[in-house]
């Protein structure tokens, strides 16, 4: 958009179950502040024995048609995720291999984009990352049996992730290690209609002037009273 804006990242985690080792950073340098992040985090207390895990986030570059751009951002965090496991090699005596990766983000780009097909098979391929809610409108429950066999299509991935007046489109995922990691349980996500539910400004149509508005389509979105966010938290 050419808008000077800050849209960083943060990881949180529980002092109580984790103890920090390493950070890295990547920092994409443009205008928005955008940055991938990546920890190393070793298991303690509650979880004591379990290992380490990576946990990795990013947002990537805004338009959706720019995905050659969003590529080589994301390839930017794939190298700097490599960078933190040899380096986890070298000082702690850990096996890559070993380790396994959450990566999660505001991908900006659908389930039938390079991006997502990038995730599946060349993102740390000796990983095979898969998304967390691959199988999402197949499930009937979001526990047990139904989560097992995680489709890589990206066409049960849920209905949209981000809502507003022009589009609804799923663009946030969570991937995982699926050499090393199973998925157990999904939050459920709230519905289209849901988050069109509340309407808001009554006069907010009038202030996008360049949108023709159709009277019979709900044109609502996120944030509102209920949804703090344009994506789903």
């Amino acid at each position: 958009s050419g808008k000077i804006k800050t849209d960083g990242c943060g990881i949180f985690y529980s002092p109580e179950k984790f103890r920090l080792v390493h950070h890295h950073s990547v920092n994409f340098s443009d205008t928005h502040d955008r940055v991938g992040l990546m920890l190393l985090l070793r298991c303690q207390g509650p979880l004591e024995g379990a290992g380490h895990i990576v946990v990795a986030n990013t947002h990537l570059y805004w338009d959706i048609s720019k995905t050659d751009v969003q590529l080589r951002e994301l390839k930017q965090v794939q190298v700097a995720i490599g960078e933190l496991l040899q380096h986890a090699k070298v000082e702690n005596s850990l096996d890559p291999a070993t380790v396994p990766i959450v990566f999660a983000g505001d991908l900006n780009n659908t389930p039938s984009s390079r991006i997502y097909q990038h995730m599946l098979n060349s993102f740390l391929p000796e990983h095979r990352m898969r998304s967390s809610f691959a199988n999402y409108k197949k499930l009937k429950t979001f526990s047990g049996e139904e989560l097992t066999g995680t489709d890589t299509s990206g066409e049960y991935e849920p209905e949209a992730t981000t809502v507003t007046h022009r589009r609804a489109r799923t663009i946030d995922y969570i991937f995982y290690s699926s050499s090393l990691l199973e998925v157990s349980s999904l939050q459920p996500l709230p519905s289209i209609e849901e988050l069109r539910e509340e309407s808001g400004d009554p006069n907010w149509q009038s202030k996008v002037p360049e949108l023709h508005f159709d009277p019979n389509t709900n044109y609502n979105g996120i944030p509102n009273s209920k949804w703090g966010s344009d994506h789903i938290p």
